[in-house]
């Protein structure tokens, strides 16, 4: 059935299903827990238009040109982009706890923007990380993995600290306590789901 695994004799809700199983992953550490995720997690709705993670000569002629030059590659190139079918909520309703993103930054008008590319150009980053926190807020039993990657056109640290506050504004106290935010070396890494939590 849709929305459900098969656990035992009953069922398991891919949209909480961290919360379900809580008492078997609570003290492992999450490095040992087997997260589903998706990658190119927001390569699921690319524009026609706005190129993303190409080479700066083939954006340029999209924009000299207004797209007229490129239109030929352009649907090509969304088609091979396309990792996903489903937006961020969706996939996280779907059961994935691990999220892939491009980052690509862009000064359109003076100001910053930033959104994910896989070839052609995504969603913006407020708009995803506005599906994560609805999922969070949705689900508080549940922890997700976003991995940023990739960062294309961050120039200074000004980009990235940019970028920082996004996040932070969009995901508030759903991001984890710098003093958790430790990495895994070499396999001993400690964070807990119950720490998250």
């Amino acid at each position: 059935q849709r929305g459900a695994w098969q656990r035992g004799r009953g069922r398991l809700s891919l949209a909480d299903w961290m919360g379900e199983v809580a008492d078997a992953i609570a003290d492992v550490p999450l490095h040992h827990v087997r997260l589903p995720g998706t990658h190119d997690s927001g390569a699921y709705n690319l524009s026609t238009r706005r190129m993303g993670d190409l080479p700066a000569w083939l954006r340029g002629i999209n924009s000299w040109s207004y797209g007229v030059a490129t239109r030929p590659i352009t649907g090509l190139m969304v088609g091979w982009g396309q990792a996903q079918g489903l937006d961020i909520y969706g996939q996280c309703q779907h059961g994935a706890r691990y999220l892939d993103f491009r980052v690509v930054h862009d000064v359109v008008r003076g100001q910053s923007q930033y959104y994910t590319a896989h070839g052609m150009a995504g969603a913006s980053f407020e708009e995803m990380l506005n599906q994560v926190r609805r999922f969070l807020d949705e689900h508080p039993t549940e922890v997700l993995i976003c991995d940023f990657n990739h960062f294309h056109r961050f120039e200074c640290a000004a980009h990235h600290l940019k970028f920082l506050d996004i996040m932070e504004r969009c995901l508030g106290y759903h991001m984890a306590p710098l003093a958790l935010r430790r990495a895994s070396s070499g396999g001993k890494g400690t964070v807990t789901y119950r720490e998250l939590l």
